[in-house]
């Protein structure tokens, strides 16, 4: 099982994916079902996670495409200012370019497991 972030815009809507999930996202090509994914969609912060329900296959819109389902969300979310406050640049470097250039891209355990203990 791997884990993964998911950078978003908020017109894409990632409110619309429930804990019964089978809603299609675009993903990596390594990510697989069961992969944990945290959602940070820009202007708000890591606001949900997802777990992946499908491993990732080509499609005609995306790249890549995934069903995911909710686990969780964070209230409130956790801002770019958050994140840089618990993660120095040399453990994160990613984060301290705001993800530009991402859309999904792998995190490590320690990262991940990081983050949740912030859940609120």
């Amino acid at each position: 099982m791997a884990s993964y972030l998911f950078v978003t815009e908020e017109y894409f809507s990632p409110e619309k994916v429930t804990a019964k999930g089978g809603f299609g996202w675009s993903c990596t090509a390594k990510t697989r079902s069961g992969d944990r994914i945290l959602v940070y969609v820009k202007g708000v912060g890591i606001a949900y996670e997802w777990e992946a329900q499908t491993d990732a296959e080509r499609t005609a819109s995306w790249p890549f495409m995934c069903d995911v389902r909710l686990i969780g969300k964070f209230n409130p979310p956790i801002s770019m200012a958050d994140l840089k406050n618990i993660f120095p640049k040399d453990q994160w470097p990613a984060l301290y370019t705001h993800f530009r250039g991402l859309s999904a891209f792998q995190i490590n355990e320690d990262i991940f497991n990081r983050i949740q203990s912030q859940k609120k």
